[in-house]
């Protein structure tokens, strides 16, 4: 038949008629030979191999010796070489098969890409592990080796409950340097794949207990690429999050840097990149630990830091926004509630424009105790009191009855507001 049978797309039909080819074949050498021949004199660069797939598959059950051979004969072939992993059967993967695979593996011209389904299949578990480690590490020296690993193994945590228990910690450190390696290559570019891999696997290897000092090189990494890139870092925001989350105070160091061997750019870089992260990197850190954490550094540039990397506004069940919990707590603990505060006023969910025809309030009064009302409150930053007193933005009547109970005029107090140039 000639071309037509390496070529198209129609991979399943193709492979069926390999296995029958193979199945009504007198001698199984010779018709093999006469395949591969017909394979080699076609010039398409775009062959496909299903045929020879297929017979090789019944030439593994009927004479397995003879099935070594053609694989030996796949191995050596240039064209066959890249695509070695598929024309293997599955049916018994031995460690012969594997280190024909890595052989070939060492040509620069075989995309690694078809040799992740070894470390994740169950029809490869069989093999042994330090055999599937040996092939991570070789996947990890091609390039973009490091996806191929980081997607692999979220599988294989996947399958194994989400866990490195029972992998152990040699996965959990190919899952770390997989990480390192993808988070410092291409952070800039604009369409870098979602961040679940990756996610999948950080999240997993923190929680492990070991390789300690790798998880350490894993957060310099993050900031090292943040401060060769101006604060700028590619879509990892929920891997980020999960860091911070797992590593709190060691992430919040390294996102601080302030001392005397570092300067002030280093910070604002770090900032920037805190703050920029649509998932925003502190916000399942336990508050009380912020809190601490800031007070322990005695430095206003700390509460900026973690108002900045926090979401304060929290919806309702009504149509209004209140204050977190976090928020509440950083604003009572914080020596300059009106920094903290002025944060928050950056992302507030409405902005100072009068006439905006919406019913949503950000709906403090309920959200806060007395005190924090009356700190909060005389605190305010001109925008953000605006945006609190703004017709569709507060319920006035309940915070009037919670400033009452201090003695606290609100509406004195928005009449001086109301004066205020940039609101008239």
């Amino acid at each position: 038949m000639g071309e037509p049978l390496f070529s198209g797309i129609d991979v399943i039909f193709r492979k069926n008629f390999g296995k029958g080819l193979a199945y009504g074949s007198v001698e199984l050498s010779k018709q093999w030979q006469n395949l591969y021949e017909q394979f080699n004199s076609i010039s398409n660069l775009h062959k496909n191999t299903a045929v020879l797939a297929g017979f090789i598959e019944v030439v593994d059950t009927l004479d397995y010796p003879l099935a070594q051979k053609i694989l030996d004969i796949c191995a050596s072939n240039f064209e066959l070489k890249s695509c070695l992993v598929e024309l293997h059967p599955v049916r018994a993967f031995s460690e012969i098969d594997m280190a024909r695979c890595l052989d070939a593996l060492e040509d620069p011209n075989t995309s690694p890409a078809a040799y992740n389904s070894i470390l994740y299949r169950e029809s490869y578990k069989s093999l042994p592990d330090h055999l599937l480690l040996n092939l991570s590490n070789k996947i990890l020296s091609k390039p973009n080796g490091d996806e191929i690993v980081l997607e692999a193994l979220s599988i294989k945590l996947a399958n194994t409950g989400n866990s490195f228990n029972d992998l152990g910690g040699e996965w959990q450190r190919v899952g770390l340097n997989a990480s390192i390696l993808r988070i410092k290559r291409d952070s800039l570019t604009y369409n870098a794949p979602p961040d679940y891999n990756m996610e999948n696997v950080i999240n997993a290897a923190l929680r492990f207990k070991d390789n300690e000092s790798l998880k350490i090189e894993w957060i310099e990494s993050i900031f090292s690429v943040v401060d060769e890139n101006d604060g700028y870092l590619s879509d990892f925001d929920t891997t980020i999050q999960s860091t911070a989350t797992l590593m709190p105070t060691i992430f919040l160091n390294h996102a601080f840097l302030i001392n005397n061997d570092e300067s002030l750019n280093a910070f604002s870089k770090r900032h920037y990149f805190v703050n920029r992260l649509e998932t925003p990197p502190f916000d399942k850190i336990d508050a009380s630990l912020l809190v601490k954490w800031c007070i322990g550094k005695n430095d206003n540039f700390a509460w900026i830091l973690v108002a900045d990397g926090i979401m304060p506004w929290i919806k309702n069940s009504s149509p209004a926004y209140k204050l977190s919990d976090t928020a509440l707590k950083l604003l009572e603990a914080s020596p300059s509630p009106k920094l903290v505060l002025e944060c928050f006023a950056n992302t507030s969910p409405l902005t100072p424009h009068m006439g905006d025809d919406t019913d949503e309030r950000v709906d403090i009064a309920l959200a806060t105790s007395n005190t924090t009302i009356v700190k909060i409150y005389r605190m305010l930053p001109k925008k953000f009191t605006f945006i609190l007193l703004n017709a569709y933005a507060v319920d006035r009547r309940k915070l009037n009855r919670e400033m009452m109970s201090v003695n606290v005029s609100l509406n004195e107090r928005a009449k001086t507001l109301y004066q205020h140039p940039e609101i008239n």
